[in-house]
């Protein structure tokens, strides 16, 4: 039991191969033990079996018949044949050919099938409490005169305990098992060694990572490994490749946020020093104002560090994921800028072309997405935030959503359009400034230049994606979010998406 369950738990890697590697052998050392007491068994009985023969032949040939009777003086070699020293005990009765008893003990047990001269008849037997092997034998015997006897024949039976049989029998079965018992030491030891030996490459890759410092994510080397080896250490070294990724770019995020907030900090002191030490109501004013502007630029800053952290994929603190209507959230995300796009004379609009699926039996149904309502409704208002910040006054900001097929056409996806009529993003850094902290140089705009890395976390924790283009006619930019759908909207899949 101990011995499962630790190779259930995987305590022990050698152990386990030992013991798959012996447990084949034991089944094959089990099967050959069995056989070789069958043959040993088999051996002591026609051993025996020949003894008992040499005895009643013994007897038989002293058997006379003399003034028509028989008589049989046993000789004490037809006995002392069986003096092996394993105390066995001899038992005989000698009958004439009328059935009488001419020698020996009447009751010794006699076989169920009649023996003939050409056939003795061997057999097992009970008497007084002890197993007995037996022989009954025909001997022709010439001279009797009782008119009752037509053939002349006696019968001699000899039995003797089977202590021999059985001390034969262990024996040659100990001799037939020493060299399987050897074999299976031999390949239990050696598996052992030559386990021991293999595994040694991985003791090597323990050591040398226990021999580590903390912030040695180097590769491991697969020089003097087996084959076998080698694919687990490519993984392992794939896997220290993506920690060592992931801490530094948690490092250039520590170091980036410290930075960004350490300049509207200095200026939110330095304005108000200012406006303690003027005496000038209006500059105390113009201090109160940059202090205003400086902290909602603060605000907004730490309000979109907090949102790239839920965002972060291996966040310690998961979102509230659950299917989410998009559309939904797209009309709520509208109607909280709106006044933001009044206030530019922007021309906002949305339209929801999911509204029109490819058949009647889907009609109304909602497009739902697997994630966190509160980051699509972030990821969704950053996207027309940026598109409102930089599209000039009088200008226009389009958001269309419609639900397609992927490119294989198996699975159903909402796709989320964005396009303005602002100065757009040149091609070379469009892939640029989904990185964090990005800002494209000489736009003018101030920004923290998180917005576009929160849309990109959000989408791909979704298992979605973003990209930009041109938007139509060469106008402006285009931002388009793909969002998987949740099971059963395959079925409610329209035309593929271009």
């Amino acid at each position: 039991m101990r011995l499962a369950a630790r190779l259930r738990s995987g305590h022990s890697l050698r152990l386990h191969l030992v013991v798959w590697l012996t447990a084949p052998l034991g089944v094959i050392a089990a099967v050959m033990a069995f056989i070789a007491y069958s043959n040993a068994a088999l051996t002591a009985a026609a051993v025996t079996d020949r003894i008992l023969s040499a005895s009643a032949q013994t007897i038989a040939e002293q058997v006379k018949v003399e003034n028509g009777e028989a008589t049989a003086l046993i000789p004490p070699s037809a006995l002392g044949i069986f003096a092996t020293g394993a105390g066995d005990r001899v038992v005989y009765k000698v009958l004439d050919p009328t059935g009488d008893l001419v020698a020996g003990i009447p009751d010794v047990p006699v076989p169920s099938r009649h023996p003939t001269v050409a056939a003795p008849v061997y057999f097992e037997a009970d008497f007084r409490g002890q197993p007995f092997r037996g022989i009954a034998m025909i001997q022709p015997v010439v001279g009797f005169t009782d008119p009752r006897d037509r053939s002349g024949e006696v019968t001699v039976i000899v039995a003797a305990t089977k202590h021999d049989q059985l001390a034969m029998t262990r024996s040659l079965w100990l001799q037939g098992i020493q060299p399987i018992a050897v074999l299976m030491v031999l390949v239990a030891g050696l598996g052992w060694f030559g386990l021991d030996r293999g595994l040694r490459p991985l003791d090597r890759i323990r050591r040398d990572l226990a021999a580590r410092s903390e912030n040695d994510l180097s590769p491991l080397s697969v020089a003097g490994l087996p084959t076998e080896v080698h694919p687990l250490v490519t993984a392992f070294d794939g896997a220290l490749g993506r920690i060592e990724r992931s801490i530094a770019a948690q490092r250039r995020f520590v170091a980036n946020a410290a930075h960004q907030l350490h300049t509207p900090l200095t200026l939110l002191k330095m304005q108000t020093h200012y406006g303690l030490t003027s005496d000038d109501a209006a500059a105390k004013d113009e201090a109160l104002a940059a202090l205003d502007s400086g902290l909602g630029q603060l605000s907004r800053l730490l309000n979109q560090l907090l949102t790239l952290a839920r965002a972060e994929p291996r966040t310690p603190t998961k979102p509230d994921v659950k299917p989410a209507d998009i559309a939904a959230l797209a009309t709520e995300a509208l109607a909280n800028l709106a006044a933001v796009a009044l206030d530019k004379r922007i021309d906002l609009s949305f339209e929801d072309l999911s509204s029109r699926p490819a058949g009647p039996e889907a009609r109304g149904e909602p497009m739902l997405v697997a994630a966190s309502p509160t980051l699509l409704r972030e990821m969704i208002a950053n996207l027309v935030e940026n598109a409102l910040r930089y599209t000039p006054e009088g200008g226009r900001v389009a958001v269309m959503l419609e639900r397609a097929a992927t490119t294989e056409g198996t699975a159903a996806e909402a796709v989320i359009r964005i396009t303005d009529t602002g100065p757009g993003i040149p091609a070379g850094e469009r892939d640029k400034v989904f990185e964090r902290f990005y800002r494209v140089l000489g736009t003018g705009i101030e920004g923290t230049g998180l917005g576009l890395a929160i849309v990109r976390e959000i989408a791909c924790g979704a298992g979605g994606s973003v990209a930009l283009a041109d938007g139509p006619g060469g106008i402006g930019l285009e931002a388009i979010v793909r969002l998987p759908l949740v099971d059963g909207e395959a079925q409610k899949q329209g035309p593929p998406a271009p």
